[in-house]
């Protein structure tokens, strides 16, 4: 789109995106490129033969309904640990740790990013199904998308929702 650079449009919001599309399908759409116009001013062409080129921008398709979206992982992680001197030369120290404080969803994770392709299969973004089946009408946004990172195995696991890890350190 004009005016935007590669990877711009995921900073937009879904109603800026919106925005944005409807900006370019009424301002630019239908009418020739750059290369079209200088084609058609430097006399090799005419506009109809060039629209029958397909020398013109195409229209954008707004935003399907109930579409989902791939936001920014979001977690905020707390770590807390007092060491204890035990003797001369022994320090012990427990911790405890808390992941995702806050309990954020999180969706498309590692290896689980929505496919580009919109048949609506499961992984696809126009996809809203859960394990179930499909969750309701094209208005209403599932809540249980395929995509969503769960626990893993072990205690890493990034955006997992919140997850606790208690520990001791002993240094000697």
């Amino acid at each position: 789109m004009p005016q935007t650079f590669i990877g711009s449009t995921g900073k937009y919001s879904t109603s800026k995106l919106t925005q944005v599309i409807t900006h370019y399908n009424a301002t630019y759409a239908g009418q020739l490129t750059p290369a079209g116009n200088a084609l058609m001013t430097s006399g090799l062409f005419r506009a109809d033969q060039l629209s029958v080129l397909g020398a013109y921008a195409p229209p954008v398709q707004g935003l399907p309904g109930n579409f989902a979206e791939a936001t920014w992982l979001k977690t905020i992680d707390l770590r807390l640990s007092r060491p204890f001197q035990v003797g001369e030369r022994v320090k012990l120290e427990p911790n405890v740790s808390v992941f995702n404080v806050f309990n954020w969803a999180n969706f498309g994770g590692v290896g689980n990013q929505l496919s580009g392709v919109l048949n609506g299969a499961p992984g696809s973004s126009l996809n809203n199904a859960s394990s179930a089946g499909y969750c309701g009408s094209s208005t209403t946004f599932c809540t249980s998308r395929l995509d969503r990172v769960l626990a893993g195995s072990g205690t890493y696991a990034n955006g997992a929702p919140r997850q606790m890890e208690f520990g001791v350190r002993i240094t000697f």
